[in-house]
């Protein structure tokens, strides 16, 4: 497999830049489309649609669609992960998503706001519905593969590293342009008015946005990256099991929560400057550049204080200060002692925080939870929980290289008995060949080494979970024409190798429990 470089690295987040900006239209400026207030509508604004609460007296039109888009997007989701597994395409699993995705994601995404009558109508409500379907459908086709994506790109954790830090980036990137629309369709009132500027500044973002997410199906060829094969087990299966986790369940609740209120918060941001602040459109994108880059300020103190806290009062905390920032903006535009523009920085520094919090913990704490799901339930369902790809030599552990040490020093006794072996010369100790004291410094040495960086640990995913590759030279060679001769030769020098015996003893209680050619 090929190692991705910088430049292919930034090619694939290519992709994250684009669909981050067509997510952010959405997640921004639907609903201010849609439910203009009386600001917006005095500047030229039209209404589309029946405003207010019109759906069982509960719900507003454009609620009642974002909140159906999104049971829609939920179902979607596990659909696409598994066709996109499933795929057998020569171009491999991921990259056709990509490519066939982009233009339906950047077409519904413009459609959206492009209402086939220019004044109040439930036919724009009913059109408005369908788009949203489309988009949501769109969406999942792209970012489902794309993000399947990084893990498999990456072999090693650098590599991963880099991907990350890199598509960090560009989701923020892309979505800080999207809040830079009201700056853009300002110029195209003039010429096209407010409902015309508009729908020509998401169409432009759009073909920006389309171009962007091309950039990794063009520039990547997944097969020269990615070594896998096509799924054959039902996702379904897994996920059930899955949630079967309560502390699972539990964690889908409360993140279930927290997008909600972050989307409601990127939702109501423009109304919070406009309404209550009474200040220029303009002033939400500096609101959000700001509130971002404070977040990523904070991102070194989250780190700092989460082992010494804990990472369930961290979450509880941001929960808390979250919950605050909501209080807060019930009294914006009504403290005249406090000026408005300092309003909304109090906001943004409030809001920013637990942005930081909510952006780094969730992932930890999905770790944890399947790291004690494979403990109780003797079933490794990490690829549930997260995409893990398990590193033989990187992933190394002092306990690790006891055993290993402890073998060695068994191995020397043994050559020590054989008549013309020379310790040192005929036979070199471990920690001597990789220049080691003790344990730690072998663990660090053998982390390090970059010719063993990406190799594999010996197991495959199967449907009850994580088991032995029995394909691999671990059992079919090392174990069985390696060590089992030596400990048989130390039994008949009676000389106690009980470490190597272990090893011995595990293959084949291994091999018992798992092979598929073992007795029945």
């Amino acid at each position: 497999m090929k190692k991705l470089t910088t430049a292919k690295i930034w090619q694939f987040a290519a992709g994250q830049f684009g669909w981050a900006m067509l997510s952010g239209i959405i997640s921004n400026w639907l609903v201010y489309f849609y439910q203009p207030d009386e600001t917006a509508i005095s500047q030229g604004q039209n209404v589309f649609i029946p405003q207010g609460l019109v759906v069982l007296g509960i719900f507003t039109i454009i609620g009642g669609i974002t909140a159906f888009g999104r049971i829609f997007d939920a179902f979607t989701d596990p659909m696409i992960a598994s066709w996109s597994d499933r795929c057998t395409s020569k171009n491999g699993r991921r990259i056709p998503f990509l490519k066939w995705a982009s233009l339906p994601l950047a077409l519904s995404t413009v459609l959206v706001f492009w209402s086939p009558i220019n004044e109040k109508s439930w036919l724009n409500a009913a059109f408005l519905l369908v788009m949203v379907l489309a988009y949501y459908l769109s969406i999942t086709a792209y970012c489902t593969p794309y993000n399947a994506l990084i893990p498999e790109l990456g072999h090693t954790q650098q590599e991963r590293l880099n991907i990350s830090t890199v598509i960090s980036f560009t989701f923020i990137a892309g979505t800080a342009v999207a809040y830079l629309a009201p700056t853009i369709w300002g110029a195209f009132i003039p010429a096209f008015g407010r409902v015309g500027a508009i729908r020509v500044t998401f169409t432009l973002m759009a073909v920006v946005a389309f171009i962007c997410m091309l950039i990794p199906v063009f520039c990547i060829r997944e097969k020269d990256y990615v070594d896998t094969v096509p799924a054959k087990e039902s996702a379904f299966r897994s996920l059930t099991a899955t949630f079967k986790n309560g502390e699972f369940c539990k964690f889908v609740g409360s993140d279930i929560f927290y997008w909600i209120a972050l989307t409601m918060f990127q939702t109501g941001l423009p109304f919070f400057v406009t309404s209550l602040l009474k200040l220029p459109e303009t002033m939400t994108t500096l609101y959000f550049v700001g509130m971002t880059a404070l977040s990523l300020v904070f991102y070194i103190p989250v780190n700092k204080l989460t082992p010494k806290l804990g990472k369930k009062k961290m979450i509880l905390f941001a929960f808390a200060v979250f919950s605050l920032a909501y209080f807060y903006t019930g009294f914006m535009g009504k403290m005249s002692f406090i000026p408005e523009t300092v309003q909304g920085l109090i906001l943004t520094v409030v809001a920013a925080l637990p942005m930081a919090i909510f952006g780094i913990l969730p992932q930890a704490v999905v770790a944890d939870i399947a790291q004690s799901d494979s403990i109780t339930s003797g079933s490794n369902r990490e690829g549930m929980f997260y995409d893990k790809q398990f590193l033989f030599y990187e992933e190394w552990t002092e306990e690790a290289s006891e055993l290993y040490i402890q073998a060695d020093r068994e191995l020397l006794t043994l050559c020590s008995c054989c008549p013309g072996m020379e310790i040192g010369k005929d036979i070199i100790p471990v920690l001597d060949y990789y220049e080691s004291r003790n344990a730690v410094e072998l663990t660090k040495k053998i982390q390090s080494i970059p010719a063993f960086h990406g190799v594999k640990a010996p197991i495959t995913r199967r449907k009850q979970g994580w088991i032995p590759d029995f394909s691999s030279r671990y059992f079919t060679e090392d174990v069985p024409l390696g060590t089992k001769p030596i400990c048989c030769l130390a039994e008949q020098l009676n000389i106690p190798v009980p470490t190597l015996q272990s090893f011995v003893e595990w293959n084949t209680s291994i091999l018992n429990r798992f092979s598929p050619f073992r007795k029945k």
